[in-house]
């Protein structure tokens, strides 16, 4: 029973930290796309001069929300369950 209980709390102590990727993720690509005058809302930009930040605004944008989804949703799956 023991066992169960410190399973239990380190899974949800496990999507907790998920969870908080998940903003983390999520907030340091809005600061990229606010960088290129975006945001993550927005599925379209105008080009920036820096090719660097182009290249940045391209690789935050997509894998940015299929990261932060992932995160997310591997959080509040490890709150409910508590594996």
């Amino acid at each position: 029973m023991e066992s169960q209980k410190q399973g239990t709390a380190g899974g949800r102590a496990i999507g907790a930290v998920l969870l908080v990727g998940a903003v983390v993720v999520f907030i340091v690509c809005s600061v990229v796309q606010a960088a290129g005058d975006s945001s993550m809302f927005s599925a379209s930009y105008v080009e920036p001069d820096s090719a660097v930040l182009d290249l940045l605004m391209q690789v935050t944008f997509w894998p940015g929300w299929i990261l932060t989804a992932a995160l997310a949703f591997g959080g509040v799956r490890k709150l409910l369950t508590g594996d």
